[in-house]
């Protein structure tokens, strides 16, 4: 199962980080995967490129499946930029995990929970 995280600083979003494999299908076919992983790069690339990669930490294990990226030393117009790009990527994760649930969860906040 692919679990996404989202990341806060206070009331703002500060990063993403995704974990796991779908196992809808097999290595190369998966849709999920690749929707997942899609929306995730999005995420870095869009704040990379609006904030500067100096100001992202980024960890990828590929083997894993595991991907965060996180803001560091951002202002506030910073983290209202964060806000934009990462509740967009949220609605696309939601999304694929409502119609793919027990593939992929998301969390934001408390506990991990499915999305259906």
């Amino acid at each position: 199962m692919i679990k996404a995280r989202f990341l806060f600083k206070d009331s703002d979003y500060s990063g993403l980080e995704v974990s796991g494999h779908a196992f809808f299908d097999e290595y190369g076919k998966d849709i999920v995967c690749a929707g997942v992983s899609a929306l995730a790069t999005t995420g870095y690339n869009s704040l990379s490129y609006h904030l500067g990669e100096e100001k992202i930490r980024l960890e990828i294990e590929e083997s894993k499946g595991y991907l965060k990226f996180e803001i560091i030393d951002g202002t506030k117009e910073d983290y209202l930029k964060a806000n934009l790009i990462l509740k967009t990527i949220e609605i696309g994760i939601d999304s694929i995990a409502q119609a793919y649930a027990g593939h992929v969860t998301v969390k934001k906040g408390g506990g991990w929970h499915a999305k259906n």
